[in-house]
């Protein structure tokens, strides 16, 4: 693969990844005002409407979503200095810079340190690279009848510090990581596999939204057709009873003016006879 087809797939890929977190957080923000609102709107079909409040009040859905919400409450908020600007944008950078692949640890050092003064964004960050550096002491202990210390991938401690890769995503450093720097070595499946795997479960997922989608579109023109149907319905009666209405004007003003003739010709023979 050459180099600029090398860097065509990998802006295709960050194109993707951003169209897929923007078209998700705008797709929750759809479903969470929706659901707040409990009140169906009118391009919602009552088969989808029954179906969204059904899942909504499963048990697990509920409880799902109060955990959800305890977890948002617990702590000081994830702040990272990385703007928006994506952690695979800012590792490139590095790479550039260092003339290696950052680690996990100086990617998360890089977006979670201020730089004004390079103290960190919060207690949580700083709890979290305290932890990092007292775990790689920890294993880079030399082992019994040895003084040398023992090798450790820097990586890899910082994975077991932050409890392990779940769902493909790595606490502390955005998901869009993944198209950088690969992290399925860790979750125990190989790069390729876990790549091939992540990308299987990313296109039935983006398959079952599709269809999703589909449904609710057809279910759109339906409901447009059939609104059409309404207003076209209601454009007739309007004319026939306008039709209707302007005829029996016309016909009370012939009538009118048939009895105003009749008087006048009645005045008129009166005025011969009094002659």
């Amino acid at each position: 693969m050459t180099l600029n087809v090398r860097k065509r797939v990998e802006a295709l890929r960050e194109i993707q990844i951003f169209w897929e977190k923007q078209a998700a957080i705008r797709y929750k923000s759809f479903i969470w005002a929706i659901k707040n609102a409990k009140q169906k709107p009118a391009y919602v079909s009552d088969d989808i409407w029954k179906a969204w409040n059904d899942e909504f009040n499963k048990p697990e859905y509920i409880a799902r979503a109060r955990q959800n919400k305890l977890n948002r409450q617990a702590g000081e908020p994830a702040t990272h200095t990385g703007g928006s600007i994506t952690h695979s944008s800012h590792a490139k950078r590095m790479e550039q810079s260092l003339g290696k692949k950052p680690t996990y640890y100086e990617l998360f050092i890089c977006n979670h340190t201020k730089r004004s003064d390079g103290s960190f964004v919060n207690e949580k960050a700083k709890a979290m690279s305290d932890d990092f550096i007292r775990l790689r002491e920890e294993m880079s202990q030399p082992e019994e009848g040895s003084s040398e210390p023992q090798p450790v991938d820097n990586n890899e401690v910082f994975v077991k510090n932050v409890g392990g890769v779940k769902k493909s995503r790595l606490y502390g450093i955005d998901s869009e990581i993944s198209t950088y720097c690969s992290i399925a070595s860790f979750s125990g499946t190989s790069p390729a596999t876990g790549h091939s795997h992540e990308l299987e479960d990313k296109l039935q997922l983006m398959q079952e939204e599709n269809n999703l989608l589909r449904d609710q579109f057809k279910d759109l023109q339906d409901q447009h057709q059939k609104i059409q149907e309404q207003n076209e319905k209601m454009q007739e009666e309007m004319r026939k009873q306008m039709q209707e209405e302007m005829h029996k004007q016309i016909q009370e003003m012939q009538r009118h003016m048939q009895e105003q003739m009749k008087s006048q010709l009645a005045a008129f023979f009166r005025g011969d006879n009094d002659q």
